[in-house]
Parts: structure tokens; sequence; C-alpha cells
């Protein structure tokens, strides 16, 4: 563009000097008034692809955070949240709203999630005096000593209490969507007292604009119907629907392959987790951060460039300082022969993967003799196969079901087939002893 500018400039001042129009000056003039537009276009092109790629940044830790208040039993308002390093891309704390962890025992017995609705219950038996909020549980989560300058993404605005853990830790900012039943709840007294604590201690705020997924499906078709249809009569039991870790988990790796740029086939995703079920780090295969390339769409030389790509194991386990002994890796894809050598000598003890690797390739006959003899078969599982096994499951209950609806019917049909022969019957008899009557 700044050399079409360049040459079309050049073209007009040659026609303006033939025409004795435009003294020397004014050329002088004309060049640097080019020079400066061409200038402020370059600087508004590159803010506009910072806001591009802050955008695409706030998505993918808003999507974690989703998923993670999926994982809440919470049965009228799931919140998660996702802590995160913006200068380095690292997620560095998760958390939803739960009850207290009791060491071998079920919390869901100890403790209840009765809510505001429930009649003739003391205010203390509900749940608002023990469920630990999603902000909290992320600050209290925090895979590092120090989260300062921090910011969090939270699936609901934080009230009063999560605001102060908020500044407690030093994080700098909170970005929010409002994935509520209430549609007035961000109006209510201690959301109000959250929004004055930020701006008065310079803590930024701002809100996204829902981006819809699971969760967002769950609080429109679950939640809001059920609330309309009983007001007064609000569930009391834990929600059985949560996704599990190894979904939550894998789905982070998911999220983060997406962040890759380059061709599909070369786009996989990682996420390490520590024995306490905190995501340590996450990656994605892509160039070194410093790394100077050139893009092209040429086949041939993006297969060549392949080969200066980090991979996503790669990134998620040196990219941290915490050690990940006795971790477990989710990733995408079946790790390559480079990233075995990594994972085993990392001390990482399982692997989880979810899309096999080319197995007539060396580096993959290779990869699966090094994890196989450093971690064992056993710890090297194929959620995949998990996956199609929940799907044949599925559908052998949808035939199940589909066969007893028909028993049912066929049930039914029988019944309603006696009941009415034994009323042409008892008509029969009636008529009979009428006319015996009539003799």
């Amino acid at each position: 563009m700044k050399e079409k500018l360049k040459v079309l400039t050049e073209n007009d001042i040659e026609k303006l000097e033939k025409e004795d129009s435009l003294t020397e000056n004014d050329v002088q003039e004309l060049l640097r008034v080019t020079q400066v537009d061409s200038e402020i276009s370059e600087v508004i092109a590159e803010i506009t692809q910072d806001e591009e790629r802050r955008r695409k940044w706030d998505e993918y830790y808003m999507k974690i955070a989703c998923l993670a208040a999926l994982r809440s039993k919470d049965p009228s308002t799931p919140v998660g949240a996702c802590i995160a390093d913006t200068k380095t891309h690292q997620i560095v704390g998760i958390g939803y709203n739960s009850m207290p962890y009791v060491k071998g025992r079920n919390n869901d017995k100890i403790f209840s999630w009765k809510g505001s609705k429930a009649e003739g219950i003391p205010y203390h038996e509900k749940k608002y005096n023990y469920v630990v909020h999603a902000a909290v549980s992320a600050v209290l989560n925090k895979t590092r000593e120090s989260i300062e300058g921090c910011t969090i993404y939270l699936t609901h605005f934080p009230d009063k209490d999560c605001v102060h853990a908020i500044i407690k830790a030093g994080i700098r900012e909170v970005v929010y969507c409002m994935y509520t039943r209430h549609e007035e709840r961000e109006e209510k007294e201690d959301m109000i007292v959250g929004k004055e604590i930020l701006e008065r201690t310079a803590v930024k705020y701002r809100r996204m604009e829902n981006i819809g997924g699971e969760l967002k499906n769950r609080i429109e078709q679950e939640i809001k119907p059920q609330y309309k249809k009983n007001k007064n009569k609000w569930p009391t039991e834990p929600v059985q629907g949560y996704i599990t870790w190894e979904k939550f988990f894998m789905k982070i790796a998911e999220l983060s392959k997406e962040r890759s740029n380059h061709n599909p086939q070369y786009k996989v995703g990682a996420c390490v987790v520590s024995p306490k079920k905190q995501v340590l780090a996450v990656g994605y295969n892509a160039y070194p951060e410093d790394m100077i390339h050139d893009e092209t769409e040429d086949e041939e030389k993006d297969n060549k460039e392949s080969n200066y790509i980090s991979h996503a194991e790669y990134k998620a386990i040196l990219g941290i300082s915490p050690s990940v002994e006795g971790c477990t890796l989710y990733v995408t894809k079946y790790p390559c022969h480079m990233c075995a050598q990594v994972i085993v000598q990392s001390g990482i003890r399982e692997v989880i993967y979810d899309k096999p690797g080319e197995w007539d390739k060396d580096s993959y006959i290779s990869s699966r003799k090094t994890l196989a003899a450093c971690l064992g078969d056993d710890k090297i599982i194929d959620i995949s196969y998990e996956k199609k096994l929940d799907s044949k499951i599925s559908k052998e209950c949808q035939t199940q079901s589909i066969v007893k609806d028909q028993a049912t019917f066929r049930t039914c049909t029988y019944i309603i087939a006696i009941i009415f022969f034994k009323f042409l019957f008892i008509i029969f008899v009636c008529v009979t002893i009428k006319s015996i009557c009539k003799f």
C-alpha cells in the first residue's frame, strides 16, 4: 500500500511540474504529508491488529471460564473463573463455585444447595454461607506464588466478597460475561458495591458479550425455564450433569489447539495438570515467540517450515518454572518421538490423548516404544476410545428406550383391547338377559 501511494504521488508531482503549477517547496511539503499519512496508516493498522489479537485471547480465556462453570454443581447459578497472565499467555488459576472440599467425604452430603426460594428453611442451612465463589476458588488454586498484574475472566460479575479476593491477589483487570437466570442481577446491591470497590482501587473492569456455548445452553434451556415455572420452589439438589475432569482438561487442550494459525494437520493443543487438578500450563503448535518468519500459502514451503514449529508439548512442559513431576499431560494428538523424550524426562506420569498418530511412521513407532517402556501401557490412555464407548452406550440406551416404548405401546394396546371386548361382552349379556325377561 505504501509503495503504491509513493508511486502515485511521484506521478502526480511529475504531472504538476510539467504544468509549472508546483514549486520545489510544494513538492517537499507534499512528500512530507504523504509520509506522515503513510505512518499514521501503519499505526492504525497495528492498533487494529492488536485489538483483534486481544479479542481472540479474551474469547479463549472466557471459554475456559465457561468450561469451569460446567464443573459447578450449583443448580441455579453456575459460575466459572480463569486467571490469565496476558503477557505470557499462560493460565495461572481456574475455579468454579463449589462447596468446601472435605477430604475422604462427599461434601454434597454435608452442605446443602438450597437457595433463597427454599421456604421454611433457616438461612444458615442455605448455600450462601458455605459456597466457595468462583473468583475466590481461582485465586486459591493459583499455580504460582504471585498473580499480581494478571487478568481474571468471569462468567458472572464478582460480588463484594469476590472483589476483595481479586484486589488482595493483585489482579488488575476483570473481564466478565453475565450468564445468569436474572437479567437484572448486575444491578443488585452486592454487585454495585463490588463495582464501587473496583473503581476506588483503580482495578479495570469491562464486559464481554456472551460468546455462547454449553454454559449458555444450560442456563437458557434448563435453569431459566425451571425458574420461571417454579419461582416459589427452587431445586435443592446438586447438578448431576456436570462435566468430568477428563473432558474438562481435554477441552482446554482442544481450545488451545485452535490458537494455532498453522495448517490444520499441524494443529495440536496440550494441557499439563497437577495431581491436585490444577492446570499448570497450556501449549499449542506455533513458531517460537521471537522468531521472524514469512507467512506463505505454498504447501511445499509450509511443510518445510513445519520444522521450525515448537510443539504443543514442548511449550506446555518447558515453558513453566514449576516441576511437572507426577503430572498428567492431556494432548489432542499422540506425541511424536521428540515430545515423548521431553515427557518422560520431565517426570510426567500419565499421557491422555484424543487422536492417534501415524503409527507406520518412524517418529510414532519410536514414541510409542519410549512412552510404553518409561510410563507403562496403562498410563497412556486413548480418550477417543472412551468417547466412542460413551457414544455406543448412548445409542444402546436410546435403542433400549425405543424398545421399551414399543413394548409399553403394545401392552397398552393389549389392555385397551381387553377392556373393549369386555365392554362388548357386558353389552351382549345385558341384551340377552333383557330378551329372556320378555319371555
